[in-house]
C-alpha cells in the first residue's frame, strides 16, 4: 500500500506467494510530487518506509 502525507491510501497491490527474493515493480508515475509512505505486509510482518516523489 502507498499512503500520501495526509494518511489517505493512494495505491494497493495484492500479490500472494511472493518468494523472498522477488522484486515488485510499483508504478508511481501517476502520483503527484510529494511525500509518501510505502507499507509492505510480508507474511504478517509490516514494514513502512517514507519516500519522496520529485
Amino acid at each position: 500500500k502507498i499512503f500520501n502525507a495526509e494518511g489517505k491510501q493512494v495505491y494497493q497491490l495484492n500479490k500472494k506467494n511472493i518468494a523472498e527474493r522477488d522484486q515488485l515493480y510499483i508504478p508511481v508515475s501517476g502520483l503527484s510530487r510529494g511525500s509518501y509512505i510505502l507499507q509492505i505486509n510480508y507474511n504478517g510482518l509490516i514494514r513502512s518506509e517514507q519516500f519522496i516523489k520529485n
